[in-house]
């Protein structure tokens, strides 16, 4: 496929994604973020934090006791 060609088809696959976002979703986090950057910011990063410790947690859970004598 020679350069030209891979340029409008890429193109055309971009038109197309384009096309098919949702105009009209409205994505609420936008919204807290301008209202409230310092408290989305601290809820998002607890949020994180707890996801982390309960990946941690699992993690424990599901590994081999290994025993050390």
């Amino acid at each position: 496929m020679d350069t030209g060609a891979r340029l409008e088809q890429e193109t055309e696959e971009v038109r197309h994604v384009a096309m098919t976002i949702d105009g009209d979703h409205h994505d609420r986090r936008i919204d807290a973020i301008l209202t409230d950057p310092k408290g989305y910011f601290e809820r998002a990063r607890r949020r994180a934090e707890a996801k982390v410790r309960r990946e941690m947690e699992q993690e424990r859970d599901t590994k081999p006791a290994t025993r050390t004598t």
